[in-house]
């Protein structure tokens, strides 16, 4: 009973914090999705695991105490980010291109050109990677019977985790750039709907539908279509959020989640595909925020810092991949088949394996401060596809927040490039 008031309780301190900085929920904008996704993922689960009534996760997520650990530091996460978008709120002037009554103003021909050029480069990486794990290695083929069947789980984690090259590299092509890419052609779409650009839209989509779900991910084409949802919200309504549409965009997506699970992880009916989105949805990001804490520091002493990012080395420490690591000691079966698996969790769990608690006190409101200030800037730029459709990219980015450490926006090439690719196709637009 104490643990449900206390879960009924926060959400009365979030709603004062969300109308004293004025943000929206119902609009599309970096700060509501950050907040709704660590709702969604961390937060409206948590009942689920304490009574045990999730029969996929009851054996292993059990203890009661670690459970309300959970619940405690997710709270806390979300007061201290919510308190973060507060102080910018009373020191910045929002700005946003919400504001704005102008029409988006479409891509110059020039612009085009460098679009569809930074487009085929996607496409022939994509082909590059393909030719490099070879036809008979895509876990998407053996999964839905193109080729003999094969260990699937290992076949993804040879496309990803264990990818003999710098896999990086060719994701930052073939699924962040390429994601850029698709939302531009549908902006462009959605306010010139000529045949063309229906064309050109309809062709990316396939192949970004495809380069999405090649490994058997099912997550990633979930966001992709919601992304598409968020952007027509923009583009149609000024950024709110048609409930009713939301509403049938979510089944559409759960059809489509069902029948990926029914088809990739081989389970014996729909019924067992369906129960497993929602136990995915609502409780698989919870757990491993569970085991960072049997993690840290029972097993291993907290890290003080050495999780964070060290690109060419320039710190004197070696990085220490916390997810990996923790996959490795819950579930060391899997070393022996030769599948590196991993276990991210919501940021906090990073912050209390460096710092303990003291980690998640100290620098939360410091993210939620830097969170909305990217959220002022950003929706400050002209309307145009690319400044929309790099706002909707930096929702979805930032809504990862809710399942990945912090350190991974830390020396951040995905996003670096990003900006190098908005600015490359943008570079004769003056805000």
């Amino acid at each position: 009973m104490i643990f449900i008031l206390c879960w009924l309780a926060f959400p009365l301190i979030w709603y004062f914090l969300l109308l004293s900085s004025n943000l929206k929920v119902d609009r599309v904008g970096i700060c509501s999705l950050v907040f709704w996704g660590i709702i969604i993922y961390q937060y409206l689960g948590l009942p689920i695991l304490f009574f045990g009534l999730d029969r996929f996760r009851v054996t292993d997520v059990n203890n009661e105490k670690i459970i309300f650990d959970v619940f405690f530091y997710t709270s806390i996460t979300i007061t201290l980010l919510l308190s973060g978008f507060f102080v910018g709120f009373k020191f910045l002037n929002k700005f946003s291109f919400y504001k704005k009554n102008h029409s988006i103003i479409d891509l110059s021909t020039s612009q085009n050109s460098r679009l569809i050029l930074v487009t085929i480069v996607c496409i022939l990486v994509l082909l590059s990677y393909l030719n490099k794990i070879g036809f008979e290695n895509v876990a998407l083929f053996s999964a839905i019977g193109i080729i003999d069947s094969k260990a699937s789980d290992v076949l993804r984690s040879g496309m990803s985790n264990a990818f003999e090259g710098k896999y990086h590299w060719y994701y930052l092509f073939m699924n962040r750039i390429l994601l850029l890419c698709s939302f531009i052609f549908y902006i462009k779409y959605l306010i010139n709907p000529f045949r063309l650009n229906r064309v050109l839209f309809i062709f990316i989509f396939l192949i970004t539908v495809f380069s999405l779900t090649i490994s058997t991910e099912k997550g990633p084409v979930a966001f992709f279509l919601i992304a598409l949802f968020f952007i027509n919200s923009i583009v149609k309504r000024n950024g709110i959020i048609p409930i009713k549409a939301l509403f049938s965009i979510l089944s559409i997506i759960v059809i489509i989640l069902t029948s990926f699970y029914f088809l990739f992880m081989r389970v014996d009916n729909f019924g067992d595909a369906f129960s497993s989105v929602f136990s995915r949805t609502l409780t698989g990001q919870i757990e491993p925020a569970y085991h960072y804490l049997e993690f840290f520091p029972k097993v291993h002493p907290f890290l003080n810092g050495k999780s964070m990012t060290n690109p060419m080395g320039i710190f004197p420490f070696e990085s220490y991949n916390i997810a990996q690591e923790v996959m490795a000691w819950y579930n060391d079966s899997q070393l022996v088949t030769g599948i590196v698996g991993s276990m991210p969790t919501i940021f906090w769990g990073e912050l209390y394996a460096n710092f303990n608690y003291y980690g998640i006190f100290i620098f939360t409101p410091i993210i939620g401060l830097i969170i909305y200030i990217i959220d002022v800037y950003v929706s400050s730029f002209r309307l145009t596809p690319t400044s929309i459709a790099l706002y909707v990219w930096l929702c979805m980015y930032f809504f990862n927040l809710n399942g990945t450490g912090i350190t991974n926006y830390l020396f951040d090439i995905y996003l670096f490039f990003i900006v190098v690719v908005y600015i490359f196709i943008t570079k004769k637009i003056k805000f």
